[in-house]
């Protein structure tokens, strides 16, 4: 922390850690709560009856709601963060916020995801803050992830918050170029915008990759490994069998 923030100023590091969960919070409740609105005024109805299939209706709300947080993000960086607070920044904008973008792919599309599962908007806030609330204190923005127990970590692997994290912390305070922060760009590509999760063609093989090479205890000790993928896949289980109960179809 003293090699890239000397004074240890609490602004330096808050206020750009408070943008990237500001990217993801705003973003999911934007587009979670306009299809909210338009479930309970009955205009999705009208939209499913013109010549537009479901998913370019989807892909119309995550693209409008991305765009009008990726612009806020924008204005915050240039007229708070650099002009009124002066908080110096060496990496690169660009890279930074095409990783926002990318980013911002995935929590749209939870948001448009935990609005079918919400009846009304009380409900809606209800399930934003019990998301929220691990995204943001288990991604590493307010405690390092070298603290947190293996097993979290694994699990936390499959939120873009983490990877999101990991690039705006490693390109803003670091200074961080392509040839640094390019896995957590692959992370937040791969992660499917449809169900925020990684895909099965993706996960099982890299599952099953990962546990091999580590069999000589190479990362983490093998239990630790073990537990980790065992809690990770538990979780995503948990969530299909969740959703599948709820509303009686499959969503992922």
């Amino acid at each position: 922390r003293m090699r890239f923030n000397p004074t240890l100023s609490n602004v330096w590091f808050g206020s750009l850690m408070e943008l990237v969960g500001q990217i993801t919070m705003v973003s999911i409740i934007l587009t979670g709560a306009a299809l909210i609105r338009e479930r309970e005024h009955g205009t999705v109805e009208h939209l499913l009856v013109m010549p537009v299939t479901p998913t370019e209706i989807m892909l119309a709300k995550v693209g409008a709601m991305g765009l009008v947080v990726l612009l806020a993000a924008v204005l915050s960086m240039r007229g708070i963060i650099l002009g009124a607070l002066r908080v110096p920044v060496d990496g690169s904008l660009w890279l930074f916020f095409g990783g926002a973008a990318l980013h911002l792919f995935a929590t749209t599309s939870m948001g448009i995801f935990m609005a079918t599962l919400a009846r009304n908007m009380p409900q809606f806030g209800l399930l934003v803050m019990l998301v929220m609330m691990p995204l943001q204190m288990l991604s590493g923005g307010m405690t390092p992830r070298e603290s947190m127990p293996t097993w979290v970590q694994w699990a936390m692997s499959l939120a873009p918050t983490t990877h999101f994290t990991e690039l705006s912390q490693a390109v803003l305070y670091r200074g961080a170029g392509l040839e640094v922060v390019w896995p957590s760009l692959l992370a937040l590509a791969l992660i499917d915008w449809d169900t925020t999760l990684l895909p099965d063609d993706l996960t099982f093989p890299l599952l099953w990759g990962g546990l091999l090479i580590n069999l000589g205890g190479t990362f983490v000790p093998l239990n630790e490994a073990v537990i980790g993928a065992a809690a990770g896949y538990l979780c995503l289980w948990s969530l299909y069998w969740v959703f599948k109960l709820i509303t009686g179809k499959e969503g992922m």
